[in-house]
């Protein structure tokens, strides 16, 4: 399948709500109109439904007058943007981050070119999946100080059963040293978490794992994937044939 850059800017953002919703996200609106969605913990998501329509400056206010210190709106780029950006304004809320979406075609991806899992210092990267409840922990801890939050366990091992969610853990000399996340919806597979601490940065860890994500995404029939990043990172993530949304 073929995406418009609309399109897949639409599908991107639906696989990344998805995964929120994995993590026990529900209706944050009543009424017969569904228009934000929440988490009750971690990771502390609130959004607007905006594919067709904002909400109203009442409507908007009711969401966020429900939610607690520490919540994250998000706001996506598109012809609602400003209407809800303004909204929240209004509300007392600040711009926190930017992140821009990039999105790579998985057609002709080596999935094993020799050196994938090989760091700058000769050492390999071995990818271990995440089944059991200490390994939910050992992620959740090694996701944590990677990102300075925590990463409850409960809503991990509460999503994990989702179709199409995997969770890895990289190991480097036997210990668990990063953490990633694949989300696999219809023919895109989203990778919306990488977590290294600090401690393991530098050697290349974080590039060789996103580059076994993604060898992992074509093993599972996907034809494109995105991500999102920030800052220094989007030079970390970005391979040389990727395109910014």
């Amino acid at each position: 399948m073929e995406f418009t850059k609309d399109e897949f800017a639409r599908a991107n953002i639906d696989n990344l709500t998805g995964l929120w919703r994995a993590m026990g996200a529900f209706p944050a609106s009543g009424g017969n109109t569904v228009l934000a969605y929440k988490n009750l913990s971690w990771p502390h998501r609130c959004w607007f439904d905006t594919q067709n329509r904002v909400p109203t400056r009442d409507q908007v206010a009711d969401v966020l007058a429900a939610l607690t210190a520490g919540y994250i709106v998000p706001v996506w780029e598109g012809p609602l943007a400003a209407d809800l950006s303004k909204a929240l304004a209004i509300e007392g809320y600040e711009l926190s981050f930017q992140q821009t979406a990039m999105t790579l075609s998985l057609v002709d991806y080596p999935v094993d070119d020799g050196t994938a899992a090989v760091l700058k210092d000769g050492k390999r990267i071995e990818l271990q999946r995440v089944y059991t409840a200490d390994d939910i922990h050992a992620w959740c801890d090694v996701g944590g100080t990677a990102f300075g939050y925590q990463i409850d366990p409960e809503v991990i091992s509460g999503a994990l059963g989702t179709s199409g969610l995997e969770l890895y853990l990289a190991h480097l000399d036997g210990d668990a040293v990063a953490t990633g996340l694949l989300l696999q919806t219809d023919e895109i597979a989203g990778i919306p978490q990488v977590g290294v601490p600090q401690a393991f940065r530098g050697p290349g860890l974080a590039r060789g794992l996103m580059h076994l994500l993604r060898g992992r995404s074509v093993e599972c029939g996907a034809a494109r994937v995105p991500w999102q990043a920030s800052g220094s990172a989007e030079s970390v993530y970005r391979p040389t044939t990727c395109d910014a949304q």
